[in-house]
């Protein structure tokens, strides 16, 4: 025997050797013959090639026997690489047996006095540095079977699977008093309760009250009732007439010259309700703050009134059909920099937002599949429905643990996700064509992949792989495009069919995109899916009347606010814009807002901005008449022109 004894794990220092790590060793080698179990370790150390057989044996021999062992591994490696690329090509080959190890080697390799076996031995590094491929066959997928995984063609049959039976809480629908009657502002009041303005406006004034003392503001005047749902139309009316500047709104000069919002609420009390509007009180809200870094603190504080009861009406006035979708709704064109996102239940069929959830961003339990979790209560919801989600949410554990509570799932899955199949065989060539279709199942879990622009991966609980459905995409041919039909399978055409997403939210111009506090950026955001949901709450039920065809979001928008407008002002918009209006035969003349008083009423000229009791009462403009200059000849005069 040459060399010291030791044993098979440990070297002369008790540095392990199973690992290859030998002090001096220019290239660490591990070795083990198949018929000379003696042979343990080799190595070189200072240029000497260190040796250590149990069982006797000359040199020669044994690096005879380490080559043979090497020749074979080698080919056995090359003839698996070849049938694995000629099953990926198409060819319906199968693999050679394993063994029940699993690692693609047969019993004839293996050795019972290493515990590593000559898989491990064979990836390690060589004496020249190379490193041997491992076989594809090791790294495929196995079910809980223990069979292996192969993604199957669009022909292979499939098993359907049973359907859910469809159990909700309540009958799915309105759940309101049909016989009723229900008015536009009536729904909206549903979701935003007088109680609710009438908390917002006492909060808004002690927060407009506090700035002035401690000099934020020079003064301040405190709003009515009537003010903030001036101030509410106001917003909802800039979702409606969108403009650059919400500042525009309020201009006279050509081309804009609107009557409305200028005639509800003057500009300068409109820019003060929005610069301290205020949902939560703020001496609560010094207390909440004052809890910063404790479990007690609450980071959606200054939203909670609002937020809290809409969720509620959400929930208690609607009842979801039997599909279902989970998406994350953007409250503005760029991420809110707090990091607070937005994930919404909603109903597939009509877009209704069920259940609203807010993350905070810093609580890791609320994100994905935790999130679904929060925004589905299955004691509350019911059963038998079919969610659908995006990659955001996707996840074959969580579509298990729904399944077993008779919610079935299917979604959009990243096909680099940790519990989707990877390396299975048969998967696409090189370059796959435009609708191809791979697919298997694991248990209960359906994952395709199909090819459209991009490789598009699905997971379903619900659906079978393939019936022949189609889907049209356009397709550049010659100089034009045409509409062309590709083969799709059945999750990819009822997700394109059930999940909503942004497509039912009927976002603002203005003016959430131009506020920098988060909690009015969320309020704006809270607002609109309170009238989005006023729109389709009040469109099912007036359905069921048969009363309301071809009724659009806009159409209802314009009768929300004309509604608004009466409730607080007492009277018909319509009716006070035609009081308003000019008679036709009335002629550019500057008169005085109070008669008799050349000082009373001043109003800031229109052109040269002083002051001046004096305005055209045609174009109801305040233009001033001095001995050294006349405005309202010049104004007059651009108009013509075309310059004003």
């Amino acid at each position: 025997m040459s060399g010291p004894r030791t044993t098979p794990q440990t070297g002369e220092s008790g540095i392990n050797v199973a690992g290859g790590e030998w002090r001096g060793c220019t290239a660490p080698k591990k070795r083990r013959t198949d018929g000379n179990p003696g042979l343990v370790q080799t190595g070189e150390r200072g240029g000497e090639t260190t040796t250590r057989n149990n069982n006797g044996g000359s040199t020669a021999e044994r690096e005879v026997g380490t080559r043979k062992i090497k020749e074979e591994a080698d080919e056995e490696v090359v003839v698996q690489e070849e049938e694995y690329y000629d099953a990926e090509e198409g060819e319906d080959k199968e693999f050679p047996d394993e063994d029940e190890s699993g690692d693609g080697f047969s019993d004839s390799f293996s050795d019972p006095g290493d515990p590593e076996g000559l898989f491990e031995l064979l990836k390690k590094c060589s004496a020249e540095g190379d490193q041997l491929r491992m076989p594809p066959i090791a790294y495929m997928n196995r079910d809980s079977a223990g069979a292996e995984l192969s993604w199957k063609f669009r022909s292979a049959p499939d098993v359907k699977p049973e359907p859910l039976r469809f159990n909700p809480a309540r009958p799915a629908g309105p759940a309101l008093d049909t016989s009723a009657s229900w008015t536009p502002l009536s729904v909206f009041h549903l979701f935003c309760s007088a109680s609710v303005i009438s908390k917002v406006v006492e909060n808004t004034n002690k927060n407009g009250a506090r700035q002035r003392e401690t000099g934020l503001r020079k003064k301040w005047t405190e709003i009515t009732v009537q003010d903030l749902y001036m101030f509410l139309i106001a917003v909802v009316h800039t979702s409606v007439v969108k403009l650059h500047d919400h500042i525009d709104y309020w201009r006279k000069g050509w081309p804009f010259g609107f009557q409305f919002p200028g005639d509800a609420i003057s500009r300068n009390n409109f820019e003060l309700i929005r610069t301290t509007l205020s949902l939560c009180d703020p001496e609560e809200d010094d207390e909440n703050e004052a809890k910063k870094g404790t479990p007690e603190y609450d980071k959606l504080f200054k939203i909670q009134p609002f937020y809290c009861e809409l969720v509620g009406a959400c929930k208690a006035y609607f009842q979801p059909h039997s599909n279902i979708c989970v998406y994350e709704r953007k409250a503005a064109k760029k991420q809110l920099k707090c990091g607070y996102r937005l994930f919404a239940l909603a109903d597939s069929s009509t877009g209704y937002t069920w259940n609203l959830h807010i993350d905070t961003g810093k609580a890791l339990d609320t994100r994905g599949q935790a999130a679904v979790r929060n925004l589905l209560p299955v004691s509350v919801l019911g059963s038998g429905y079919t969610l659908y989600t995006d990659s955001l949410f996707s996840s074959p554990r969580l579509f298990t643990e729904l399944l077993d509570q008779n919610i079935g799932c299917c979604g959009v899955i990243s096909k680099h996700h940790s519990e989707f199949p990877q390396n299975a065989r048969s998967d696409f060539s090189a370059s796959p064509t435009r609708g191809d279709i791979r697919w298997l199942r694991k248990g209960k879990l359906m994952f395709a992949k199909w090819i459209d622009i991009r490789e598009v991966a699905m997971c379903s609980t619900v659906h079978e792989a393939f019936t022949g459905q189609v889907i049209k995409r356009p397709v550049e041919e010659g100089e034009g495009w045409i509409s062309k039909q590709f083969s799709c399978p059945d999750a990819v055409a009822d997700f394109n069919r059930h999940m909503v997403g942004n497509d039912c939210e009927f976002s603002f111009c203005m003016p959430c995109t131009r506020v920098k506090c988060w909690e009015r950026v969320l309020f704006y955001h809270l607002l609109d899916l309170a009238v989005v949901n006023s729109f389709i709450l009040y469109k099912e039920v007036m359905k069921g009347k048969g009363q309301v065809k071809g009724l659009t979001q806009k159409d209802f928008r314009v009768m929300l606010c004309k509604e608004i407008y009466k409730f607080a002002k007492g009277c018909d918009p319509d009716a006070r814009a035609a009081a308003a209006a000019p008679a036709a035969d009335v002629l550019c003349m500057p008169v005085y807002y109070v008669p008799g008083n050349a000082t009373a009423g001043r109003k800031t000229c229109k052109l040269c901005h002083t002051t001046t009791p004096i305005y055209c009462q045609k174009c109801l403009i305040p233009l001033c008449v001095k001995s050294v200059k006349n405005c309202f000849k010049e104004w007059h005069e651009l108009e013509k022109s075309g310059k004003k």
